[in-house]
């Protein structure tokens, strides 16, 4: 349904209306309209709840059939074109009216050392060399332009409701393979998700770990005090979610998002963002994921043995994490 929004126009009040301000009766007499010039949609509201997460939140969205002018900052289509013309033409090809091709590959490709030797087949280089985890998206110190589009397209997807209103847009590829979108961006509480896909696309390397050759994109929620500094490396937990998953086995699975870098200034920004007595950041990340073969086990309190599932990854360039909004 589009990009979520925080404000509306109220046409019997002739006023604009906060979202904390939206009523059952504006909704159902059809009073909310969208409040950017020249861009008069109608709109209503809804609620979005992330249990695991204790996040909950309104936000207004289109009504069925509705539509923003192209011109409006709320229109899908509009963001996305925008985007596309900041970008280097090589990441993005028009395959039909209105719709493009989203080379994820030259990000990825981009960004490695070019000491490296990287060529076109990402996944082959990969297999021979299984450091190249360590040195993806290197460009230390300096804006990577193809960086740069990926996070504008992680914002946009995090302000749009589902990943069919960009799919209908935006069609990806890796290495000319499409991928789904919903095996490429997971939003909170699809961390299983993410780590069944790793585990089935995923190939094994010589450290035990299973290595997914592409991108992804994970939403997670970070406190200040889970960025953790040992021996040159920051560790960037993300919040565990509140309720697990019990097996017949008396065994609790735990899945969370579980980054490192190298880069302090990647840890400095990421600590910026607590500012005004804000005690947790809602973020998405852009990663090469990967997961251990055995996950993490220990007992609880309570006496209940748990397994940690991390997905994990390298985060080298402050691109790559972007903080968005709390929907």
């Amino acid at each position: 349904m589009g990009i979520k929004i925080k404000k509306a126009w109220n046409t019997d009040l002739k006023k604009e209306i906060s979202i904390v301000q939206a009523t059952d009766e504006m909704r159902k007499s059809k009073q909310l309209r969208c409040n950017e010039l020249n861009c008069k949609a109608k709109l209503t509201w809804a609620e979005r709840h992330k249990i695991n997460y204790n996040l909950g939140t309104k936000f207004y969205r289109l009504l069925p059939k509705e539509k923003h002018s192209l011109a409006c900052k709320y229109n899908t289509e509009g963001q996305v074109i925008s985007i596309l013309k900041k970008s280097n033409n090589k990441i993005f090809e028009n395959i039909s009216d209105g719709k493009f091709e989203f080379r994820i590959n030259l990000v990825f490709e981009k960004n490695f050392k070019k000491e490296s030797g990287i060529g076109s087949n990402v996944g082959e280089a990969i297999h021979k060399d299984r450091n190249l985890k360590e040195r993806l998206i290197k460009n230390k110190g300096r804006k990577s332009p193809y960086l740069s589009t990926m996070r504008d397209i992680m914002k946009l997807r995090s302000e749009v409701e589902e990943n069919k209103d960009l799919s209908s847009l935006i069609k990806l590829k890796f290495n000319n393979v499409s991928i789904l979108w919903k095996n490429f961006y997971f939003e909170l509480e699809e961390e299983e998700n993410s780590y069944k896909y790793i585990k089935s696309k995923g190939y094994t390397s010589k450290n035990r770990r299973v290595m997914l050759s592409q991108l992804i994109c994970s939403e997670f929620v970070l406190k200040k005090e889970n960025i953790k500094e040992y021996k040159g490396i920051y560790y960037i937990e993300s919040t565990a979610p509140k309720f697990v998953h019990h097996n017949s086995d008396n065994e609790s699975h735990i899945h969370k998002v579980s980054l490192k870098t190298k880069e302090s200034d990647v840890a400095k920004n990421l600590k910026s963002l607590f500012k005004n007595g804000k005690t947790r950041v809602n973020l998405v990340g852009f990663y090469q994921p990967n997961i251990l073969i055995k996950p993490k086990s220990y007992e609880n309190k309570n006496g209940i043995t748990v397994l940690q599932h991390n997905i994990e990854g390298w985060i080298n360039n402050v691109e790559q994490i972007v903080e968005i909004e709390s929907f």
